[in-house]
């Protein structure tokens, strides 16, 4: 009769709408969104220095083994964009305010309001380290143990990995792309919400790039104020999809305050290892997440940083998107040749491709991968439970490495046929019985009973 909205307001009324002291500068109307605020740090109380103690001292990092000629399809590395920031400048003067830098924070509301995120001014934005890191800290400020999550099956594997740590349930909902678009029933969606507290979402989606249609986005704002959700939104790969994002983005304004907004430059600049990201949101929020977070972003990092976003990159954008459409449509026909389909993307610097065709799930195809040829590529089940037979490969690798990389694809597969050719005729000479023995000592180390 309830639902989880309705007993968050209670809680909220029942604790006396009572805020910690690091609150106390907040705009009063924003006082209401405490309730999205866990227990635990409504009960924290300020250390003896007059700081709060930091509750999450992790970043999620992915571990990727490189080894001397290895092709790795996985990591998003693309040294056109990198190059971008050859000519950033810096000092190390004072160290900025934990919100981060004014400049930075500046030029990060102008570039929200280029995607279509307006209304947010300098004050509502907080520069964190990775969009990996601010998703993190939204959870430890906002969530407690058992809370749920609606996630959109697939999406990025950070969401599910930061709701695990923090002791959350995930809830998905399944999806699928039509026409460059995300598709979603609504009776799914729906049920899923009344159990969530926040609902995290991928614009556009890792691994499909698929964007969601603006009458879906504003059914999901509708539905999230319904239900009183937070809504978090991660738009760090906006650059690579051809289908701007200003009406799907812009179509999220009816949820208010609720909506909460991330962004990198590890992946629009291939900046992997500054760690410098933003988010946009609450002002009331982004103080609590302030109080969780691992740490400051340094000073130098967001110098270099105000460099990169005060340069044009409509031009790099244009010609790289160009670029990825004609890598796509070539490694989808070499693909589509060996036999390995994929969901349809007709844009964005992801490949995602069944491994049906190979008789193994998605991770035991990337290991083999690793195993006898030494290329990369993502395991789908990463991304949600309908990528157990996917991998992803990214396209954002230079020419070179890409045309070898599925040259050892296309040696993989061919040497998949030649022991599946092998087996049937030893299966044929042999006694009854013996084909099993003989499967088992043909499948690579590890593989048995594939």
């Amino acid at each position: 009769m309830f639902g989880r909205g309705w007993l968050r307001r209670m809680r909220w009324r029942w604790l006396g709408k009572r805020l910690p002291e690091w609150a106390a500068d907040c705009p009063p109307q924003e006082r209401e969104y405490g309730r999205f605020l866990s227990a635990s740090l409504l009960r924290q109380r300020p250390s003896a220095d007059g700081e709060v103690a930091r509750a999450m001292p992790w970043e999620i990092r992915p571990e990727v083994r490189s080894l001397p000629e290895v092709i790795d399809l996985h990591r998003p590395r693309c040294s056109i964009l990198a190059g971008l920031a050859a000519g950033a400048t810096w000092s190390t003067g004072d160290e900025p305010p934990p919100q981060g830098d004014l400049l930075v924070r500046q030029l990060i509301v102008q570039q929200a309001e280029a995607v279509g995120l307006a209304g947010f001014p300098a004050e509502n934005v907080l520069v964190t380290s990775g969009a990996a890191d601010a998703f993190a800290a939204v959870l430890a400020a906002c969530l407690d143990r058992q809370d749920s999550i609606v996630l959109f099956d697939p999406c990025s594997p950070l969401f599910a990995a930061a709701a695990r740590r923090q002791g959350c349930r995930v809830i998905y909902v399944p999806s699928w792309t039509e026409d460059g678009y995300r598709r979603f029933l609504k009776r799914d969606l729906e049920r899923a919400i009344r159990r969530g507290k926040l609902l995290a979402i991928d614009e556009p989606a890792n691994p499909t790039q698929a964007v969601l249609h603006p009458e879906d986005a504003a059914y999901l704002a509708w539905l999230a104020t319904a239900h009183d959700v937070l809504l978090f939104v991660d738009y760090s790969l906006h650059p690579f999809v051809d289908r701007p994002l200003r009406e799907t983005l812009a179509a999220w304004e009816p949820a208010g305050r609720r909506l909460l907004a991330s962004c990198s430059l590890s992946w629009p600049y291939g900046l992997t290892g500054w760690r410098v990201g933003w988010l946009l949101g609450p002002r009331l929020l982004l103080r609590a997440v302030e109080q969780v977070r691992s740490g400051n972003v340094s000073i130098v990092a967001q110098q270099a940083a105000a460099t990169v976003l005060q340069t044009d990159t409509t031009a790099v954008y244009r010609w790289l998107r160009r670029r990825l459409q004609w890598r796509r449509q070539w490694a989808g026909t070499q693909l589509q040749s060996l036999g390995l389909e994929g969901e349809p993307s007709p844009q964005g610097c992801f490949l995602w491709v069944s491994t049906a065709k190979t008789g193994r799930r998605g991770r035991e195809w990337a290991e083999h991968l690793g195993h006898t040829q030494r290329v990369l590529v993502t395991p789908g089940e990463r991304f949600g439970p309908s990528g157990d037979k996917m991998v992803r490969i990214n396209l954002l690798a230079d020419e070179t490495r890409l045309y070898e990389g599925l040259r050892r694809i296309r040696a993989a597969m061919r040497g998949t046929a030649a022991n599946g050719a092998a087996a049937s005729a030893s299966s044929a000479s042999s006694p009854p019985g013996a084909a099993a023995t003989s499967d088992r000592r043909m499948a690579p180390a590890g593989m048995d009973g594939v």
